[in-house]
């Protein structure tokens, strides 16, 4: 009973240390612990990043703490450390759960992780990232960030602005907002338009459990399919003293994992996560967890059939990641952009995009991070195979000329941390001027703002006269023009235009040189 409460609170505080890391990633950045910690955990997005990027990924190395505890204690990890698995338990408590009947071999819906496994591998030998989709630390940060707390936190600021609206409530709601905004809240309020895409994924995961307990771990996690495998070298391990077993059913039934025969005695080869509610349920002492070789106990447990793949299903595992990959990797993506200025303008820092989508793992910590939410999650702009990877989106955010902040964060690589002084001539993109929309150009009104808000020191816009006079004997009113050779493209430009809808500037990626 000792042992189920410490992981339960080893559960509660990973979670807990889990959310206050996305918390404190945020401007200015100073907390000693890196917040995309749990992101750079997985071996698996490790070595699908690595071979997608076609370079070691060295921001991975705290992986390697994971894989070596697979090979001692098995899949511990997923029922004691994994966010996305505390989160499932926790609303599989609230959800009803349908009764399984425990059988002699697997379910055959447990072997759908191999594949996903199997596949995401082999397309990243074509240089497609397809992990990070279904890797639960990758899922966990993004979810959170955009799904969850994101919009928390927008009904949070809205409840309380009320509050201090109402008379009695004041008093309380005043201090209240005080203490957010300054300890809880991010500096400006989430802007995430495409937020309930991530709450219908995290809410479809949690859904899973009127089907199987802990579904998306039995069923989907390619990590877990990962550490399964590794976790079959283990020597912990679960043991079941066959004298003192009655064949009560009751540890099959507590089983969250559905890892334990019928009989209560075989375990299913790396589906057990270690989270002893077979042994704190047994009535007779008959369970244990102890280190012995991984060979000896199989042969003590009469361990039974491993939820892995067929040979056959082995081989269409491989062809479909293939398959899936081949398009991206021969760039006839159906939804690659036709034009190459009309691609996703991504953060300073980026590698160049073949090699930024194959190392992106999609965990949302840049956007979180970003202070003025510029920062936005794709959907089809970069076709299937880039989707969820960051993109800037000027007229919710720009880019802060002096915030590398990004960089900082990313889990794998794919966005460079560069020096302040490098990351301001860091070209991105270059702001182009739509002359049939801005005012001094189509309506011969002055406008200064582009000009006034350009944070490069020698200016990349500048006024021209030379236009019509405004009124009789007025002067000239000057013309924003863009020094193509000075402009880095950071959007405060495209951002801070005065007039309503599509921006009189626009930033555009391909764009080389020349003013406009």
């Amino acid at each position: 009973m000792c042992l189920i409460w410490l992981r339960r609170l080893t559960q509660l505080f990973s979670l807990a240390f889990f959310l206050y890391l996305i918390g404190r990633n945020s401007y200015p950045l100073d907390f000693p612990i890196p917040p995309e910690l749990f992101s750079r955990l997985s071996p698996l997005t490790a070595l699908t990043a690595s071979i997608s990027a076609r370079s070691l990924l060295t921001p991975f190395w705290p992986a390697l703490f994971i894989l070596v505890s697979a090979l001692i204690l098995g899949r511990a990890f997923c029922g004691w450390v994994c966010p996305l698995g505390s989160t499932i338990d926790i609303t599989d408590k609230l959800l009803p759960g349908c009764k399984e009947k425990p059988g002699d071999k697997p379910s055959p819906a447990s072997r759908v992780k191999y594949l996903i496994l199997i596949g995401g591998i082999s397309a990243s030998l074509l240089g497609v990232q397809l992990v990070g989709y279904l890797d639960p630390l990758s899922i966990a940060p993004r979810s959170y960030i955009m799904g969850i707390l994101a919009p928390l936190e927008l009904l949070t600021r809205w409840l309380l602005s009320v509050a201090k609206g109402v008379g009695w409530l004041s008093p309380i709601a005043s201090p209240l907002s005080s203490f957010a905004n300054k300890h809880i809240f991010s500096f400006l309020a989430p802007n995430f338009p495409h937020w309930y895409v991530h709450t219908l994924v995290i809410l479809g995961i949690a859904l899973l459990a009127l089907w199987r307990r802990r579904g998306f771990c039995r069923m989907l996690c390619p990590l877990g399919a990962l550490l399964g495998t590794v976790s079959r070298l283990a020597p912990m391990g679960r043991t079941v003293d066959a004298e003192r077993c009655k064949d009560c059913g009751t540890c099959p039934a507590e089983c969250k994992m559905g890892a334990i025969a019928g009989d209560g005695v075989g375990t299913f080869g790396g589906e057990c996560i270690l989270c002893l509610n077979c042994r704190s349920s047994c009535r007779l002492d008959a369970v244990h967890f102890n280190f012995a070789s991984p060979f000896i106990r199989r042969k003590e447990e009469q361990e039974l059939a491993s939820a892995g793949p067929s040979r056959r299903a082995f081989i269409a595992s491989i062809g479909t990641g293939l398959v899936l990959a081949a398009p991206r990797a021969l760039g006839a993506d159906l939804f690659l952009p036709k034009k190459k200025n009309n691609a996703p303008l991504r953060p300073p820092g980026a590698l160049p995009e073949e090699r930024f989508l194959g190392a992106c793992i999609r965990c949302g910590q840049c956007m979180r991070v970003c202070p003025t939410w510029g920062l936005q999650p794709t959907l089809l702009e970069a076709g299937l195979a880039g989707m969820f990877s960051p993109r800037l989106v000027p007229r919710i955010g720009y880019c802060e000329y002096n915030c590398n902040l990004c960089g900082r964060v990313c889990s794998s690589g794919a966005i460079r941390e560069l020096p302040l002084e490098e990351k301001q001539i860091f070209v991105i993109g270059l702001a182009v001027i739509d002359r049939n929309r801005c005012l001094p150009w189509a309506k011969n009104e002055e406008c200064l703002v582009c000009e006034e808000v350009c944070p490069v020191p020698q200016k990349a816009i500048v006024l021209k006269g030379g236009g019509k006079r405004k009124g009789k004997g007025g002067k000239r009113v000057a013309r924003p023009v863009v020094v193509g050779d000075l402009c880095i493209g950071c959007g405060i430009c495209e951002n801070r235009c005065p007039l309503e809808g599509k921006s009189a500037i626009v930033v555009e990626v391909g764009m080389v040189g020349g003013d406009s």
